[in-house]
């Protein structure tokens, strides 16, 4: 802890936070280059962790509402996900697909890490599953998602990037029931053309080549992890099948195939266990067929590519609809209007705002106020650690605003680099 401290050092209270973004380049952008956390009003704490909260909240140049993570530097540092906050960042700045987490801005002041997304009213998909008959989805249902997130995930390996986290706690639910994939702190990214394997593609035919991102980190949520991440031998995002192929196991049984006491008993099972399908649920045999071929403890040899699109347990669907979203979700019942919700939320503020104790973690609920957590009131100085974190979509913080960081606690996730 001694660097740490060598790290921070105590100052006068921070001014408010201005961001310093591309629209500093464009003059004729009025005060889009001087925003601060007092261009926002919180309406509600979604959700928070030991240095990080999610709270729905109102831009007020344009009246709009949006999710906000706010992180503090401190608490990044000292667990040492600086790497993972900025990854996270830079991925969600540069994609642009209509399944993948819309980022609209970030910026930062002496203490804290503030990035504005799209509010997701629907919640997330593990918390959606948890509320069915059984914990499982419908079978055109499950078919829905399952499409919707491969492309999500096929767009991110063409552009150079490992997803390595899927899982329905990190898949979020818009009010009309289409999904898109967040939380990218695990991501891998590949900036340059040799930082990868380069093979021949048997999906693509001969003589065509493609690229074999390849790592080692020991990452993912353990009933979600691949075989050869647990070898640690290195990978590829062939990793990325054998979480979807859980995930879609997740959706139509209603649970996971491995499971286990404890991680170490998890990990075993993944790693030496045939994989089963329970009697009590009969599923076609393309389905079978096809979670067989995702999960394949050889990665190898696991179904991936261009050859899950075409698999049979697709047969009649339109990629391009369903990028499109032409398609409605199954079974779907439509969410409140935005309007009601924050009517709603106002209501249970207001008759709980006399019964609910002051708040003892020293995070409060207005981003006016201090959000230092006790003893950690210390400023960056003399480090780059974020330098470069600021960032705003041009125009600022245009488009839908139909989207939600969830407000369940997720899942464990290991990290290990």
């Amino acid at each position: 802890m001694d660097h740490l401290r060598r790290i921070f050092k105590k100052k006068e209270p921070p001014k408010p936070s201005v961001i310093e973004s591309e629209a500093t380049q464009n003059p004729t952008k009025l005060d889009e280059s001087k925003l601060c956390k007092a261009d926002f009003e919180v309406l509600k704490v979604l959700g928070q962790h030991s240095f990080a909260k999610v709270v729905l909240c109102r831009f007020k140049r344009n009246q709009k509402i949006y999710a906000m993570k706010i992180l503090r530097k401190a608490g990044v540092v000292e667990s040492d996900r600086v790497k993972d906050v900025l990854t996270e960042k830079n991925i969600l700045r540069r994609v642009d697909h209509p399944f993948l987490l819309k980022l609209r801005l970030t910026f930062q002041d002496e203490t804290h890490l503030f990035v504005v997304m799209d509010f997701f009213q629907g919640g997330d998909l593990e918390s959606y599953l948890n509320n069915q008959s059984q914990k499982r989805l419908e079978y055109e249902t499950a078919r829905f998602y399952a499409a919707q997130i491969l492309t999500a995930i096929q767009y991110l390996h063409q552009h150079n990037c490992i997803y390595r986290d899927l899982k329905p706690e990190n898949i979020l639910l818009a009010h009309d029931g289409n999904c898109v994939l967040a939380d990218f702190g695990l991501s891998k990214e590949f900036s340059h053309e040799n930082e990868g394997d380069v093979e021949k593609d048997p999906l693509t035919g001969e003589g065509e080549q493609r690229q074999l991102m390849r790592t080692t980190s020991f990452v993912g949520s353990p009933f979600y992890i691949a075989p050869e991440v647990l070898k640690r031998k290195g990978y590829t995002q062939s990793v990325d099948y054998w979480s979807y192929g859980i995930l879609v196991y997740r959706m139509l049984l209603g649970h996971v195939p491995f499971v286990g006491r404890n991680p170490k008993e998890i990990f075993e099972n993944i790693r030496t266990l045939e994989l089963r399908f329970s009697s009590n649920i009969v599923l076609p045999g393309v389905c079978r067929d096809f979670l067989s071929r995702l999960l394949t403890k050889d990665g190898a040899a696991r179904l991936q590519g261009l050859a899950v699109r075409e698999h049979p347990y697709f047969s009649g669907l339109d990629w391009q609809k369903v990028e499109k979203k032409v398609y409605s979700v199954p079974q779907w019942k439509l969410i409140e209007p935005i309007d009601q919700f924050l009517s709603r939320i106002k209501t249970q503020t207001a008759s709980t705002a006399t019964t609910t104790p002051p708040r003892s973690d020293g995070l409060c609920d207005t981003l006016g106020q201090s959000l230092t957590s006790a003893g950690t009131d210390c400023f960056l100085e003399g480090n780059n650690f974020f330098e470069g974190f600021t960032y705003a979509e041009p125009p600022l913080c245009s488009g839908n605003n139909s989207s939600s960081v969830s407000t369940k606690s997720r899942a464990k996730t290991i990290v290990e680099t």
